[in-house]
């Protein structure tokens, strides 16, 4: 069995951990690393590994900030609302860490409206209608040694 791209430790680190040296049990190590690595992702609610081309479709709040899920945020592509893109000045990363993008004109509330005498606006109805498209995540011990041009940044302590 071969680790997966997203296994957020080695084999090797994992042996030295356990002070293993024979090679008998790899194959079973290296299964319980890939079923680990998806057990954080599914119980964190967000992926982890290096990723080009995302696109996420986030819901606006009216604020200035919107946040994405996979962090940390390494550049942006594009910014579409409700298909209509925007132009790269009108945004910046704020914290590229957090997966937080500043719009100082502020992000358009994505909410629908209840039906009644008026239309109100009805929190809690967002829709995700705010496209980014991004590369993001951390570069994982196995994306580093699959793709020599990717600098690890995701470390096992």
């Amino acid at each position: 069995m071969a680790l997966i791209p997203g296994a957020l430790t080695t084999l090797a680190a994992v042996k030295t951990k356990l002070r293993l040296i024979d090679t008998a049990q790899d194959a079973i190590l290296e299964g319980l690393i890939n079923e680990a690595s998806d057990t954080f992702v599914e119980v964190c609610g967000r992926k982890f590994h290096y990723a080009a081309g995302i696109v996420e479709k986030v819901k606006g709040h009216g604020t200035t900030l919107i946040v994405v899920n996979h962090p940390p945020i390494i550049s942006i592509a594009s910014i579409t609302i409700s298909g209509a893109a925007l132009d790269a000045s009108e945004y910046s990363i704020d914290n590229a860490e957090a997966g937080t993008i500043f719009r100082g004109t502020g992000w358009t509330w994505t909410n629908r409206f209840a039906v009644g005498v008026t239309y109100n606006a009805y929190p809690g109805s967002e829709e995700k209608s705010i496209a980014v498209t991004y590369t993001g995540g951390w570069v994982t011990p196995t994306q580093a040694a699959a793709d020599l041009t990717l600098t690890r940044n995701l470390t096992y302590a």
